[in-house]
């Protein structure tokens, strides 16, 4: 694993190098951080170093053994393989092709790694943030920590990218966002801040939003902003594929390229997150979509005053009639 990819990992092991000052100690650290980065080494980050390899039957065992760990958890090779349509072969070709011994080994890690991601994301956020808790500097280290994943996604999104899904909002008549559970939080307010910029925009809400009755509207003229990210919503996957059938132009934000999402995406903004976390997201996520918005802003500068000006006179509108 690249010495570059260190940022997104807890900081428990910056610091620790960092405070360390005698031979002894240092190398007792180094050695942990060691054993550290060979568990890090996931079942993604293999299909993600080999991935350009497979096969194209192999890379449908990859995208299935991502959206769904417990098929391969509780299955033969064979069952597997007759369940997602490819050959009990292809399922061991694939196990060779990411390094290991057969179907057994990949089953074992898969159920261990399961059992790492069970812990509670909160609780490990609060175990993080108490490794600082002794540092008379919390809130500077906290805040480095957060720079640290915010400079990390330089290297996960590209300027092209990032231009190309600015292109298709200005194009768009209608933006949809859409993100479930913890993920809502950042769709609500891109939508809420590109309405002020764009023709139209909104996010969905899975409590009095009708999918059916939406799609029945989209088409290659809407833009669909899909946030998804670990422990990924089935959900938002299936309001995916609706707007990618009706022609919308799809843009996932998620963690992972090969994250399920990506599989319907005409475009991917990866944010990086820890592997035990999806809490550490929120910083470099918030930064991104401040970016899109100042990015929105610049593109269509004077529509985005006309509609400042226009949203200005309302509110005095609405001030004088409240003030009656």
């Amino acid at each position: 694993m690249e010495e570059k990819h260190l940022i997104f990992y807890p900081a428990l092991f910056r610091i620790a190098k960092r405070s360390v000052t005698s031979k002894q100690n240092k190398k007792r650290i180094n050695t942990s951080w060691r054993g550290f980065r060979r568990i890090m080494i996931t079942i993604r980050e293999k299909i993600r170093t080999h991935y350009a390899q497979l096969t194209k039957q192999q890379k449908k065992v990859a995208e299935h053994l991502l959206e769904n760990p417990e098929l391969f958890i509780n299955n033969t090779a064979s069952s597997v393989g007759e369940q997602i349509g490819v050959s009990e072969t292809t399922i061991i070709r694939f196990c060779y092709a990411l390094e290991y011994s057969g179907f057994s080994q990949l089953q074992k890690e898969v159920f261990a790694e399961q059992l790492r991601n069970e812990k509670n994301t909160l609780t490990h956020h609060q175990e993080t943030a108490k490794r600082f808790k002794n540092d008379e500097h919390f809130f500077s280290e906290v805040v480095k920590e957060s720079l640290a994943r915010i400079e990390g996604m330089l290297g996960t999104i590209s300027e092209t990218a990032f231009e190309k899904v600015l292109q298709s909002i200005s194009k768009s008549k209608k933006v949809l966002t859409v993100g479930l559970r913890s993920s809502y939080a950042p769709a609500h307010w891109l939508a809420f801040s590109l309405r002020m910029l764009c023709e139209d925009a909104q996010v969905y809400n899975q409590n009095t939003d009708d999918i059916i009755q939406l799609s029945s509207g989209m088409d290659k003229q809407w833009v669909l902003i899909a946030f998804s990210f670990k422990r990924y919503s089935k959900e938002t996957l299936d309001i995916v594929r609706i707007a990618k059938n009706k022609g919308a132009y799809i843009v996932a934000i998620t963690d992972d390229v090969l994250a399920p999402v990506s599989q319907n995406a005409d475009i991917v903004l990866q944010v990086p997150s820890t592997d035990s976390s999806t809490l550490d997201v929120t910083p470099p996520l918030f930064v991104l979509l401040h970016a899109i918005v100042a990015g929105m802003s610049v593109i269509d500068s004077e529509q985005v005053r006309q509609r400042i000006l226009e949203y200005e006179h309302n509110f005095e509108i609405y001030r004088t009639i409240m003030e009656e």
